[in-house]
């Protein structure tokens, strides 16, 4: 048996956040607004145990750039 603890960093596009804008190119979103966007479901097949890191307040944000991505 091992034991991994890693960061997960996923990219992907989505034409509809993107945005038209000269002094920002990108937004960084907090979890209130992630919860109304599409992510992605990751999963690990055959997984045998996981579980997720505990924190004080949710660990997760969403940076998109004027091009959706």
């Amino acid at each position: 048996d091992y034991t991994v603890a890693f960061y997960l960093r996923q990219f992907w596009r989505d034409n509809r956040l993107a945005f038209k804008s000269t002094d920002r190119k990108e937004l960084t979103i907090g979890i209130d607004l992630i919860k109304s966007i599409w992510v992605p479901d990751t999963f690990f097949p055959n997984e045998k145990k996981s579980f997720f890191h505990e924190a004080t307040t949710h660990n997760s944000f969403l940076r998109i750039d004027n091009y959706g991505n």
